[in-house]
């Protein structure tokens, strides 16, 4: 199942995080506490879980 995170906090690294925005999570790393996202990593304290209604997608075009 595809997982969904919401940004909350974009803190050193807002050229790459929008907070608001809804990114889709490639693998989760509980242990080390991190999303893989599909431009990188991120602490899971940045994010919560988008609720199921809508989703859109952050555009990924600035992804590097």
């Amino acid at each position: 199942m595809t997982r969904f995170v919401r940004c909350i906090d974009n803190t050193l690294a807002a050229d790459v995080l929008t907070v608001g925005s809804i990114y889709e999570v490639l693998q989760v790393k509980e242990r080390d506490g991190y999303y893989v996202l599909p431009f990188g990593r991120f602490t899971m304290a940045r994010f919560r879980p988008a609720s199921r209604g809508r989703v859109r997608l952050a555009p990924t075009s600035w992804a590097r």
